[in-house]
């Protein structure tokens, strides 16, 4: 991102990071390039996608990006749970023939009027665990329950969520966990605002917001602020959903460059190799590089350097075809025929909300072998 000041005023100009960031009382939102990027893209978003900051952020009605707040409350409760879970010391009236604390006289002879005279009634300072920061976490976690209703947030926060959940049963208060939403968002955010503790801080303001069922979206927002804000890589998460798509497409093995790096030269080996986004195998085709660019394609022409870089590649791989893959609005295709090694080389532009059609048809014109559904 650049950041240029000429006459007093700010320009930013980014380019492939989508996000939000408060600066004071000005709020900042990035966007995609492409239109409805982000949204389409976030089915194949894996959490180490987006870069978490602790800096203030304006929340917004629940959103497809709160599966981002989910796994950020899930992974705080787990950092709390395994330092020691909070727990007091309560009053438990018991009874039995050996004492183990304050005999209550009344509840005594009270038994011994009912034929119990080897019984006596005792108050015993027994820990428990149903303390408010503890309550507010369980109610949180039962929150995610009902989110995932209307927002995908996938199987695996949801398996923690639950697992959690049966973790901390054991400060279950009917009483408590009956009372409405807005009672226990605004209890989150008072014991959250005085706890002197950072993670359970953090993790009460994280519980409050869930439990208001706000995010972070992108869009009109409510006035209230957050202490988190996030940026996501667009340009690795489109290379990312090219390759998964591609591969539940075809037959032929995926795999990527950084795995098994090439050496392009064959005498100096470690200080240039070749690692291509993509690396299709099939044994009717042979070896496919390819490349995914972030950024649009002027007309029908790929940049030079970015088609020197793919076919450097491909020659280290010894492949026969290589192709590069942009965003658009439709889905076009261009062929450049073969170069002097015989790699013939294509252009796809492939819609983004319609990749699973559009990597097919590309997978087709390149002959590779399609599954069969």
């Amino acid at each position: 991102m650049e950041v240029s000041y000429s006459s007093g005023q700010v320009r930013l100009k980014g380019s492939c990071y989508v996000g939000q960031a408060r600066c004071g009382s000005i709020q900042i939102n990035f966007t995609e390039k492409v239109s409805g990027a982000l949204v389409a893209l976030l089915a194949f978003a894996s959490r180490d996608a987006f870069n978490i900051a602790k800096a203030s952020s304006a929340t917004s009605g629940a959103g497809a990006l709160i599966a981002i707040l989910v796994d950020e409350f899930l992974s705080a409760v787990k950092k709390y749970t395994t330092s020691g879970r909070q727990f007091l010391y309560a009053p438990v009236m018991m009874k039995g023939s050996l004492i183990g604390g304050k005999i209550s006289m009344t509840k005594s002879l009270r038994l011994r009027a009912q034929g119990f005279g080897h019984v006596l009634a005792f108050t015993k300072s027994t820990a428990t665990y149903a303390t408010p920061v503890n309550q507010l976490v369980l109610a949180a976690l039962i929150e995610i329950e009902r989110l995932a209703r209307f927002i995908t947030l996938g199987e695996r926060a949801l398996a923690q969520s639950r697992s959690l959940c049966m973790l901390y049963d054991d400060c279950r208060d009917t009483s408590f966990l009956q009372r409405d939403r807005a009672y226990l968002t605004r209890q989150a955010m008072e014991v959250a605002e005085s706890h002197p503790i950072n993670l359970v801080s953090d993790m009460l303001l994280l519980a409050s917001i869930l439990l208001a069922h706000e995010s972070f979206e992108h869009g009109s927002t409510n006035g209230r602020v957050m202490p988190w804000t996030w940026f996501v890589n667009l340009e690795r998460l489109f290379e990312s959903a090219v390759r998964v798509v591609m591969a539940r497409t075809t037959t032929a093995q995926m795999g990527r460059g950084t795995t098994m790096p090439q050496p392009i030269f064959d005498e100096v080996t470690g200080a240039y190799r070749a690692n291509p986004d993509l690396i299709v195998r099939d044994r009717s085709t042979g070896v496919i590089v390819g490349d995914v660019k972030y950024k649009a394609l002027a007309g029908a022409t790929a940049g030079a350097s970015d088609v020197y870089q793919l076919l450097v590649h491909a020659a280290a791989f010894k492949a026969k075809k290589a192709f590069l893959v942009f965003p658009g609005d439709d889905f076009r295709c261009r062929s450049l025929g073969k170069d002097a090694n015989g790699i013939e080389t294509f252009f796809f532009v492939v819609r983004i909300g319609s990749l699973d059609a559009d990597i097919k048809q590309a997978a087709v014109l390149m002959c590779l072998p399609l599954k069969v559904l």
